[in-house]
């Protein structure tokens, strides 16, 4: 799969306006290649942040053009991951469906998404009750009388 391909599939699989595919060029050992990072707007920041990097798999120097993978920015580390069904010139037994894999990445980025506004949530909550913890217990209480 070419970067033109990959390109037509993310923009198939992410259309929605909370997302943004910004392409980046760029040199690796003299050859000129292409990324792609799938932005998310984050309302805490009040633009789109970089959750995930498309980009050719590299092994040691060598830059397998039609192998591509993906970089999960999570919150204390980044993870790594082929997308499969990307190179079956290459490899016929890959025969992965990288269509479904960037939908069932979009479902797991929605839920990395709804944790990271629960933590936020939390954190809020915590940081009330120390500083306001007479309201905090009024609140509770008329929230379970109703």
């Amino acid at each position: 799969m070419n970067a033109y391909e990959m390109k037509s599939l993310l923009e198939e699989v992410f259309f929605e306006d909370e997302y943004r595919i910004a392409e980046k060029n760029y040199k690796k050992y003299d050859v000129e290649v292409i990324c792609f990072n799938l932005k998310v707007y984050s309302e805490k920041l009040k633009r789109h942040m970089i959750e995930m990097v498309i980009e050719n798999y590299i092994i040691g120097t060598t830059i397998c053009d039609d192998v591509w993978e993906m970089t999960w920015s999570l919150p204390k580390q980044n993870y790594y991951m082929k997308i499969p069904g990307t190179s079956t010139k290459r490899n016929p037994k890959d025969v992965g469906d990288p269509k479904a894999f960037l939908m069932l990445s979009k479902e797991k980025l929605k839920d990395i998404l709804s944790m990271r506004m629960m933590n936020k949530n939390l954190m809020s909550d915590l940081k009330g009750m120390k500083e306001n913890p007479m309201e905090m217990v009024r609140d509770f209480k008329l929230k379970n009388i109703l």
